[in-house]
């Protein structure tokens, strides 16, 4: 993390006993706040849905919630503004049939920050965090992915998806690769509804 944010931001590990269920509600502002301008209802509804039932089982079973993630795959970081956190960084460890990008080790599956705190450096503090750890454990790449393409419209044309989140990954010098996922639906939302997400890479060895 660069001086220019070290005095206003700190970024730490989760810590589950504390932060039970501050990812979820954190995702669950963003996706209220972002999701809306490259997702179709159908799919915001179904994430919503998702997350607000998280929360809820995360609440009622901390135990059982705190015993599931102490061997998982996943790790968190966030960051606090003024004590309050503000943001989180989810990451996870990649099976052999999740690698996408070759030498891949992680893969960061969310950047969030709250509303009233984005465009303040949080994000960016969130991620050079991430890299610097990266680095220190000695991984040359990391894998993600972004939207970036929105649902079709009646024209069968796709929205430009998330427009500000590529556009922050491209500053960070990550690299857009030729290979897509989407949302996997458990209601059956057909697939012209669903974002498409594209994979890409940050070299983190120089």
């Amino acid at each position: 993390m660069t001086q220019k944010y070290h005095n206003i931001i700190k970024c730490r590990p989760l810590a589950p006993t504390d932060d039970i269920d501050i990812i979820e509600k954190i995702t669950l502002a963003c996706e209220l706040h972002n999701g809306v301008q490259y997702l179709a209802q159908e799919e915001l509804n179904e994430k919503i849905s998702y997350l607000k039932q998280r929360i809820v089982e995360k609440q009622a079973h901390p135990e059982q919630f705190k015993a599931r993630t102490k061997d998982s795959s996943y790790s968190a970081l966030v960051a606090e503004v003024d004590g309050k956190v503000v943001g989180c960084a989810v990451s996870h460890v990649l099976s052999e049939g999740e690698k996408v990008v070759p030498g891949a080790k992680t893969e960061l599956d969310a950047l969030y920050v709250l509303p009233e705190h984005q465009k303040q450096g949080v994000g960016f503090a969130l991620w050079q965090t991430l890299i610097e750890k990266l680095h220190q454990q000695g991984e040359t790449v990391l894998q993600l992915a972004t939207v970036t393409h929105g649902p079709q419209n009646a024209q069968g044309q796709r929205g430009p998806g998330n427009v500000s989140g590529m556009q922050f990954y491209k500053r960070q010098g990550c690299m857009f690769l030729d290979k897509t996922r989407q949302w996997k639906s458990q209601t059956g939302i057909p697939k012209s509804k669903i974002a498409i997400q594209q994979y890409l890479m940050k070299r983190i060895d120089k």
